[in-house]
């Protein structure tokens, strides 16, 4: 007949796996979760720049502003 200790070992063994399993998958997810934050920061880099070479080139008033006088 298989021991009390033995029955014991492999469970914790077996639950050991899965938690190191699951440990794994997290630590897969999270790094893919960075990959995606980096390139949106990328993203929202060339964008700030795009608009501040839109402001720079229409002196930061938007083209339909009138400038002079509205009479």
């Amino acid at each position: 007949m298989v021991g009390v200790d033995v029955v014991v070992e492999v469970l914790f063994s077996i639950l050991t796996a899965i938690v190191l399993g699951m440990i794994y998958r997290l630590m897969t997810w999270l790094s893919r979760i960075e990959k995606q934050v980096i390139e949106l920061r990328t993203e929202i880099r060339w964008i700030k720049a795009y608009i501040l070479k839109l402001n720079n080139n229409t002196g930061g008033r938007d083209e339909n502003t009138q400038v002079g006088n509205n009479t």
